[in-house]
């Protein structure tokens, strides 16, 4: 599906080896919410357009160059190239690469908080479950708890940390049981 465009990797931001998969039609669909917002002819509108038509078509990988990020925004005008890719930064669409000064990751605006909230929140909850005598705690009072340092309530971070295999929930008589699991990848 990735070859043929329909799915895209992005670059976490805020994680240094996680990427995320979406497709390619929520990726524009969210460059077309951002375009809701800017005033028609204004720099901002014409990069963003230009970035949605020509960059994200063409280009699949989670990252591109500058110069590729330049030519697809605008071909023949350096000068407008270079306020587009401004502009596109700004945007949020992609950012930085940590690694080359030269490149860029495409990216989501606002994906930083959103992946911190779920980071904090996840590791806030494998801290409780620590705390307990066999790393167990039972589902509604997991649930029911309080999460200081996510957005998120504690159902969501249960069902994330279950997706990504740092905890399991098990069924029992007197109701589910939430245990954590001894993985390595997981970071507490």
């Amino acid at each position: 599906m990735r070859a043929i465009g329909e799915l895209r990797l992005l670059k976490a931001v805020l994680i240094r080896d996680d990427i995320a998969v979406v497709t390619t039609d929520d990726y524009i669909e969210c460059i077309d919410m951002k375009l809701l917002s800017c005033k028609e002819g204004t720099l901002d509108e014409v990069a963003l357009r230009r970035f949605r038509d020509h960059t994200v078509p063409t280009y699949r990988h989670k990252s591109i160059t500058k110069e590729e990020l330049r030519h697809s925004l605008h071909p023949s005008r350096v000068k407008q190239s270079v306020e587009m890719t401004s502009a596109i930064l700004r945007s949020g669409f992609v950012v930085r690469a940590a690694s080359d000064d030269q490149s860029f990751n495409f990216s989501v605006p606002s994906w930083g908080r959103f992946w911190k909230n779920v980071r904090d929140g996840s590791k806030e909850l494998t801290q409780k479950l620590r705390r307990q005598e066999y790393n167990e705690l039972m589902l509604s009072a997991l649930e029911t708890s309080q999460i200081r340092n996510s957005c998120f309530d504690a159902s969501f971070h249960v069902k994330q940390m279950v997706g990504s295999n740092a905890v399991e929930i098990i069924r029992t008589t007197g109701g589910s049981v939430v245990r954590l699991l001894d993985n390595d990848d997981h970071e507490s």
